[in-house]
């Protein structure tokens, strides 16, 4: 294996961010915090590193062969790194979305849930189940669902959405962090497109019999358009302009897209929605926009199977399957992601609820205003009054259902394998 030797001040023009770049300028070597950050770097980008020195002028950098694609960090601090994933789960989804590219040419950009659809990454039911923050509706039509097949009793729909919207939000960070990756890499290319769904209102005359007279009734179609930047630049505007209004200042962007069931976030979305259908395009035209969604594009890049570059760049104990058996490797590998995948979801939701420490009150008798007798839990400080879903998963927390409930839906809308 070939090596390469650096000067300090040639790998850190090379290689170092702005911040080492800066520290390199003042000081002229790199203190100790930041050569130790700087080595870990360089873990992440070069098969091997060694160096002379601790972070003097004279330090010299010793690198192995450059990794397609930058290896996850190495750090023993307990919980370093939000939304940390298992090993098995980090190599498996870049080899899924590798292999789904490499043998599948789709040129028309998809939502980022599609993608995962057609990666095998999540179920048919799953991806159905990713609208319901959209629709109200459809939450009523899985809950109906559930409840017949004894995944989920009746009254517990909060612990569905606590789900569907946990794991397609955790699903659709690491996507995108794996795309970044590997277009990075140069192993593939990303297009990304900002787009809207369009309800477009006709009116048509009809005779009403009844009154012998014409009427005028209205019937709606949906166009899917790419939104133009004068369009992208008005959607910014409008919320900005929104969310400084004083009645809405107070929230948070946290509270704004995590809180729906808060009663001033409810009227917040509701007068975004009235104000996004009144957009115009250049022209003026109205275009009726009733969702604004990001797409993207994505393609295998020239040159040599990525597949193989990355397996013997990242991957080596897996080469010679994928060498000689190449559609086990590919079964395999996608089994193992998903056991793996199965137990870091019920382990995120097991120490949920380890962590869970609100405080609760317990009222034990007769409820006149619920009709029922026995015990009653209160859970306590909490800011809102009308967080109604999020008191309600609290309270499962505490009486031990939580992670039940999670293993439960999981078991549904996860991959099996016989």
């Amino acid at each position: 294996m070939s090596k390469t030797e650096f000067s300090q001040k040639e790998i850190v023009e090379i290689e170092g961010d702005n911040i080492i770049k800066d520290h390199m300028a003042k000081y002229n070597k790199l203190m100790t915090n930041m050569f130790n950050r700087f080595v870990k770097d360089l873990e992440q980008r070069y098969e091997s590193i060694e160096t002379i020195g601790k972070g003097g002028m004279k330090t010299k950098y010793i690198l192995g062969a450059r990794l397609d694609v930058e290896a996850e960090r190495i750090d023993k601090r307990i919980n370093y790194g939000k939304g940390q994933v298992p090993l098995k789960y980090e190599q498996g989804f870049p080899i899924m979305m590798l292999q789904h590219l490499h043998m599948n040419r789709n040129e028309k950009p998809q939502t980022i849930n599609k993608w995962l659809l057609d990666m095998s990454i999540i179920t048919n039911e799953m991806f159905e189940a990713s609208k319901l923050r959209y629709d109200s509706r459809l939450l009523e039509n899985q809950m109906s669902k559930l409840e017949k097949k004894n995944v989920i009793k009746s009254g517990n729909s909060c612990m569905v959405t606590d789900y569907v919207e946990r794991e397609i939000q955790r699903l659709n960070t690491y996507f995108m962090q794996v795309v970044n990756k590997l277009e990075k890499a140069k192993i593939i290319k990303h297009v990304p497109y900002l787009m809207g769904k369009c309800k477009i209102p006709h009116t048509y005359v009809v005779i009403n019999n009844d009154k012998q007279e014409l009427d005028n009734e209205i019937a709606y179609t949906y166009e899917y358009l790419e939104l133009s930047p004068h369009v992208a630049g008005k959607i910014a505007y409008m919320e900005s302009s929104l969310q400084n209004e004083d009645r809405f200042k107070q929230l948070t962007l946290k509270e704004i897209h995590g809180l729906k069931g808060m009663k001033l976030v409810q009227e917040y979305w509701k007068e975004y929605k009235l104000r996004l259908n009144q957009i115009t395009d250049e022209s003026g035209e109205r275009l009726y926009l009733v969702l604004v969604y990001t797409a993207h594009a994505l393609f295998v890049g020239a040159g040599k199977s990525p597949i193989i570059k990355w397996l013997e760049k990242n991957n080596r104990e897996a080469i010679e399957l994928y060498n000689s058996e190449p559609v086990k490797y590919f079964i395999e590998n996608a089994k193992d992601f998903h056991k793996t995948r199965n137990d870091y979801i019920i382990s995120l939701a097991e120490n949920r609820q380890k962590r869970f420490n609100i405080p609760f009150e317990k009222v034990v008798g007769a409820n006149e205003e619920l009709g029922i007798e026995g015990e009653i839990v209160k859970v306590g400080n909490d800011p809102y009054d009308d967080k109604n879903i999020w008191d309600k998963t609290k309270e499962m927390m505490y009486l031990g259902l939580y992670v039940k409930a999670y293993r439960k839906l999981q078991e549904y809308y996860g991959h099996t394998f016989s």
